[in-house]
């Protein structure tokens, strides 16, 4: 059969040929964009062209509408919207660094991807296509082989060899209709592009070994790798496909004005190109085979009604290593749930059962409603679903605590602005994301520099963030960029409809997990790291604005640069501002890990492998208290993805953007501050390759010197006040007077390093963490070891990356201190090869399916295990985070201390001395706290000596506190000795749950 005259393409080619006209200068017409669906009316024919944006939804113009009409003739035999196309995944093909306009409904249709020279999916079409050999029905290469080294017949060969047969080339690449191609390098050798300052040159070493200098070079889109290396012939192109065996070559000169394709030139046209070979057809019919020898250029391209429906050759799941490794995986977690007895061991009190069913069935359904209404009025789904998650959140945390940490987060993004915008190169949706939190990074850096200065008010810090949103307002340039990104974030989808079913429920599914961290988050907060010191700094902040640096606390030189962030927040509205910047923190967290993950998976993998990370227990204490590894994660994975974004050619902006976040790392945490420095070095050798001239060597050292000299900052003045730079830290080295000459560390957590650390982890996981077993869920054990394969096999340089930092890092610090918290910090690196696992198996045959119910019953695992994370999660009400009962219930029987304080702060204020001998909880006093734990580095020797009540009034002599809380019902020496104490000598003042609180008079 002749696929010129089959009926389709005939009754297509009739119709075109009807709606033909001709068209003058102030004509207006009207057309739907094939590749989005939008029917656009009254647009000027002057305005339509090659490589003018003509579509307001989509933004397509003539060339990507020409590719999207070709592709539909050459697979279905007429000519049909993207939107229409039938979703086909036994179609496989491959884009060369396509828009994504089209890419990635393409990629929902078929088993499309995208490819990259820069990024990736690698694939460089001038190499031997390897695996990829006769794998595609189609090939898509849009403006690509001008910018291919000679010889250029290279690339059109492994075009064809791509190809399976009868697969189809759909080509774009500028050409004249003169006779010979005009080479701008003809004696092109040995190359390379080198960068001086902000400007490109070529050197070139010819086959007889000379050398050539060429200057002013062309680049289409970015500088220094898209050189044009030629402009093309039309007889030259011919010739190209000819020799490479392509055979049905057609230029597509036909206009088709219902889709808005005019073709005003006869020059630079949309190419098709057929491999010789018979294919299946796509209804089951008769195999085509096109003729054996190219064609006369004809007004339309010779579709065919028998698209190429072979099964593409994905790997069976018997002979793929990582399909292997992820089903070894899962049998040994199977194996691990029965031997721990996990799933019988559950932690749920009834009535937070019965609140989080109620939680989930109204924010589920809020949620699909949303994408339903989404769907409905032509925004995005991801858009509506934050906005559903901003409503939760004023209506669970208050609108006054919301109100402050988006005025945070938009002051933060005005600061990056400022800082940045000199510098601003890229149009790239995670552009905002690094802006934001470098302006994030900065504040951190800057509070924590002024801490000890008493300026630390309200109203100082409310002028702090409104300045920068006053300087970028006042900035033409900064107010366009954002309304550019508002628009961006409101405009309409590229795919109309329902879209991606599987996205929209993994965004469901996040959005209903992310709803339950924020209850928590409403919660008073009730964790012991946070009532000793991450909600004492803040509150005592408030009140003598300033912090105190008492080395007699052992955590107060310790790097606090989170503390000061939440210092910040509680001076503005209180605790709640606090715990929700923490949340604020992990979102920006999981958005920041959706950016790497989106540019090696498709958007429906890289949402699921966030509801993977969002639903580990552990996620749901970092998240729901003050703790600081959420910040660190946060500055360690933006910069990151800086780097990603930059596909690690690194620029003096990224270099800038990158050591900021690194810097803001060091300050909040010493494990960040290792990180910083491995990342950092990475960082400063990208930027450093290619410049040569001190002039352009000069600028990046002097970011990096400048940064490290700020990030140094909390280290130095540590060293300054106390000898030791990471007080109490490794004071066996540094001997600070103030600490004991030993290394500090917990006894608890060492000595349990191993092989199976991972294994132990998962399932035993109480030993590691103070916590039940499971709580560090089941995502890291699954897929973890499928997905670094997976990476290996296909050399996927951000997967390897990533996850081979987050590797480093994990096992560094786990050989050292096996606590399972501060590990959390690099789990969002390493779920860029567990997203790449799920991405890799879901195209072997036949695990599909099994994949997909995998995926979801982690995450319900890893839900169902959520109490696990600490004790008091699940024995939570979340009434309290409305019901001022529910809260001081609460409050009193799991943590007293803050009522106890908050009497303290009413009676004494500011002035007041507390001694605490029991738990060491300080949390909203405004006071000054006295701990007799190891905390108290002065008299911690001594309270561990006492025996008596005779030795404890000798300590209440030294100290001479105002008030003491002791936990009435304690069995320690100490606390019986000072039960009885202020029995005689002191003065009840209150009695709440076991602590009895105690006035001591002063000394005469």
């Amino acid at each position: 059969m002749d696929i010129d005259r089959t009926p389709q393409f005939m009754r297509c080619n009739r119709d075109i040929q009807r709606q033909r006209r001709p068209m003058t200068a102030g004509d207006k017409m009207d057309f739907k964009c094939n590749v989005c669906g939008h029917m656009a009316k009254g647009i000027p024919v002057e305005t339509i062209d090659r490589e003018v944006p003509s579509c307001s939804q989509c933004g397509s113009s003539v060339r990507f509408r020409s590719i999207v009409h070709l592709l539909s003739l050459s697979l279905f035999g007429r000519s049909m919207a993207l939107p229409d196309f039938p979703v086909s995944p036994q179609i496989t093909g491959i884009g060369l660094s396509d828009w994504d306009g089209y890419a990635v409904p393409l990629a929902d249709k078929f088993d499309y991807t995208n490819t990259y020279y820069h990024q990736e999916p690698f694939f460089d079409i001038c190499k031997p296509v390897g695996d990829r050999n006769a794998s595609c029905d189609f090939l898509i290469s849009t403006e690509v082989f001008e910018h291919v080294p000679p010889p250029a017949q290279i690339a059109f060969q492994h075009a064809l060899d791509v190809l399976k047969p009868g697969g189809v080339l759909i080509l774009t690449v500028p050409f004249t209709n003169e006779e010979q191609t005009k080479e701008h390098f003809p004696e092109l050798h040995n190359f390379e592009i080198v960068r001086f300052a902000d400007d490109y040159v070529m050197v070139n070493r010819s086959r007889d070994g000379g050398h050539t200098l060429h200057e002013n070079l062309v680049f289409h889109g970015g500088p220094g790798t898209t050189l044009e290396m030629r402009v093309y012939s039309r007889a030259a192109l011919q010739r190209h496909l000819d020799d490479a065996g392509f055979v049905n070559t057609q230029f597509f000169e036909q206009d088709v004005p219902e889709w808005g394709i005019l073709h005003k030139h006869p020059w630079s046209l949309p190419i098709l190109a057929r491999r010789s070979g018979s294919t299946a057809t796509a209804t089951g019919g008769a195999a085509a085979k096109p003729p054996a020898k190219a064609t006369p250029p004809t007004t339309s391209p010779p579709p065919s009604d028998t698209p190429p429906m072979h099964a593409p050759k994905w790997a069976s799941a018997i002979r793929d290593i990582p399909t292997l490794v992820l089903i070894a995986s899962t049998a040994l977690g199977i194996f691990g749930l029965v031997q721990s007895n996990l799933l019988a061991e559950s932690l749920w009190q009834r009535l937070l059962v019965n609140q989080t069913g109620l939680l989930f069935a109204v924010v589920g359904l809020l949620a699909i409603a949303a994408c339903f209404a989404a769907a409905r009025y032509g925004r995005k789904a991801e858009t509506v679903l934050a906005l559903l998650l901003l409503a939760f959140t004023t209506t669970i945390c208050g609108p006054a605590a919301t109100a402050v940490v988006l005025l945070f987060l938009l002051s933060s993004w005005c600061l990056g602005m400022l800082t940045l915008q000199r510098f601003r190169t890229r149009q790239d949706p995670a552009e905002d994301v690094i802006t934001v939190v470098t302006g994030w990074s900065i504040y951190a850096m800057l509070f924590t520099m002024v801490a000890s200065i008493p300026v630390n008010m309200a109203a100082t810090h409310a002028v702090v963030l409104g300045l920068p949103i006053l300087l970028a307002a006042a900035k033409p340039t900064i107010r366009g960029q954002l309304r550019s990104s508002l628009a961006s974030a409101f405009a309409p989808p590229a795919k109309p409809g329902y879209g991606d079913v599987v996205r929209n429920a993994g965004l469901v599914v996040c959005v209903v997990i992310l709803s339950m961290h924020l209850a928590m988050v409403a919660l008073p907060d009730r964790f012991f790291d946070a009532l000793l010191s991450h909600l004492y700094i803040p509150s005592f902040m408030s009140a003598h604005h300033a912090w105190s640096y008492d080395p007699g606390n052992a955590f107060s030189f310790m790097p606090n640069a989170a503390d000061m962030l939440y210092a910040d927040m509680f001076m503005l509205q209180g605790e709640t501002a606090a715990r929700l910047l923490n949340f604020a923190a992990f979102f920006f967290t999981c958005v920041a890990t959706f950016q790497i993950i989106s540019r090696i998976c498709s958007r429906s993998v890289s949402v699921w492998a966030i509801a993977l990370l969002v639903s580990i227990p552990l996620t749901f204490i970092e998240s729901s208290t003050l703790f600081v590894e959420n910040t660190v994660a946060l500055f360690l994975t933006t910069a990151i993805l800086a780097m990603v974004v930059a596909s690690f050619r690194i620029l003096g902006r990224d270099h800038l953007a990158i050591m900021m976040l690194l810097a803001g790392a060091t300050m909040v945490k010493l494990h960040g501050a290792i990180a910083a420095v491995v990342i950092g070095a990475i960082s400063l050798a990208l930027c450093l390759r290619g410049r040569r001239t001190p002039r352009s060597l000069m600028p990046v050292v002097a970011i990096t010197l400048a940064t490290g000299v700020v990030a140094l900052w909390p280290y130095y003045y540590a060293w300054l006040k106390t000898g030791n730079p990471v007080f109490p830290f490794y004071n066996q080295i540094f001997k600070s007077p103030f600490f004991p000459p030993v290394n500090f560390v917990d006894g608890r957590w060492i000595g349990k390093f191993s092989v199976t650390f991972l294994y132990d982890a998962t399932f035993a996981t109480g030993n590691f963490v103070e916590a039940y077993n499971g709580a560090l869920g089941f995502t890291l054990f699954v897929f973890l070891a499928a997905g670094l394969v997976a990476a290996l096999a296909g050399r996927n340089r951000t997967a390897l990356f990533c996850g081979g930092l987050g590797l480093f890092f994990g096992i560094t610090f786990a050989a050292q201190i096996q606590y399972v918290r501060y590990l959390m910090i690099f789990v969002p690196l390493l779920m860029v090869p567990v997203a790449l696992a799920i991405e890799h198996i879901r195209k072997v045959r036949l695990m599909q399916i099994p994949l997909a119910c995998l995926v979801v019953v982690i995450v319900g695992l890893n839900f169902y295990k959520m109490p696990a994370g600490a004790g008091v999660l699940g024995i939570s009400d979340l009434a309290a985070c409305c019901d001022e009962n529910a809260r001081r219930q609460l409050e009193f029987f799991q943590a007293p201390e803050r009522i106890v304080n908050r009497v303290i702060n009413e009676q004494a204020g500011p002035a007041a001395r507390v001694l605490y001998v029991s738990n060491p909880f300080g949390a909203l006093l405004t006071g000054t706290a006295i701990y007799s734990t190891w905390h108290n580095s002065r008299y911690a020797a001594d309270f561990s000596a006492v025996k008596s009540e005779q030795d404890f009034a000798k300590l209440i002599a030294q100290i001479a506190p105002s008030r003491v809380v002791v936990n009435t019902t304690g069995v320690t020496p100490l606390e019986k000795a000072a039960d009885a104490y202020l029995q005689t000598k002191g003065r009840l003042i209150t009695r709440i749950g076991w602590l009895a609180l105690y006035e001591l008079h002063a000394r005469p």
